[in-house]
């Protein structure tokens, strides 16, 4: 899992946001759909600040985070983000959480640029290499999937209902519910909670559509968890835990 540091030159954004009670569980962490509301709001907030006519359409691929310690109930947490890579249609986007001046947690996370029309790849917006490059400084990524479902059979198979509301405003079932799907199954089955977890890693695969459901299957390794998200036979999304 390589993270590289939030780069000094080129463009940065800070966005600040405290945790109150619809983002903490009952003893007061941080729960992970927490932390992608969070990092997701960072980002769509440095895209649409930016100096850019097309601000594109951005959909996640993948998200790697490091947790050194989850933010608290009533605590600020300051969210500092930048570019970190490019690619022909695909950017890499590296934040911190930082609670007082610590790094509570670090993200890395791979974006594609969409057609409206198409949902496809597109090429990156015009001008996104003059206001973003800098920061990522000829870094190149891929938006290669890294994680594959386990032959055996699972240990736990739960369902994960997903409600009207779990729509975002682009008709996406959106990411930080595939969080609060994971945070669930881990509590549900009597595995490891997310709270003992050192990192995750969460890939998108295919849209999840409402009406419907996740169907999560679950792989309990050693010192890890695995987690495969379908929605009528199709591989949604897949996810590992580390412990």
């Amino acid at each position: 899992m390589e993270f590289i540091d939030i780069p000094e030159i080129g463009r940065n954004f800070r966005h600040f946001h405290r945790v109150l009670l619809s983002d903490a569980d009952p003893e007061g962490r941080l729960r992970i759909d927490g932390v992608s509301r969070i990092l997701h709001d960072a980002a769509t907030l440095d895209n649409q600040s930016a100096p850019l006519d097309d601000k594109g359409l951005w959909v996640i691929r993948s998200i790697d985070v490091k947790i050194h310690c989850y933010p608290r109930y009533l605590e600020e947490v300051e969210a500092v983000t930048a570019c970190t890579g490019t690619g022909r249609a695909w950017a890499e986007r590296r934040t911190d959480l930082l609670v007082g001046k610590s790094v509570a947690i670090a993200a890395r996370a791979t974006w594609i640029n969409t057609s409206l029309s198409t949902g496809l790849p597109a090429r990156l917006p015009a001008g996104f290499e003059t206001v973003f490059g800098p920061s990522a400084r000829g870094r190149t990524i891929r938006p290669a999937l890294r994680m594959k479902v386990p032959a055996e059979e699972p240990a736990v198979e739960l369902t994960f209902p997903i409600r009207y509301g779990d729509q975002d405003v682009v008709g996406h079932v959106n990411n930080a519910i595939y969080a609060a799907a994971l945070e669930e199954a881990s509590r549900s089955a009597s595995l490891p909670g997310l709270g003992h977890a050192h990192s995750y890693s969460i890939e998108f695969v295919s849209a999840a559509q409402y009406p419907g459901c996740l169907n999560i299957s679950l792989w309990d390794g050693e010192r890890a968890l695995t987690a495969a998200m379908y929605q009528s036979g199709t591989l949604a999304a897949i996810a590992k835990i580390r412990y």
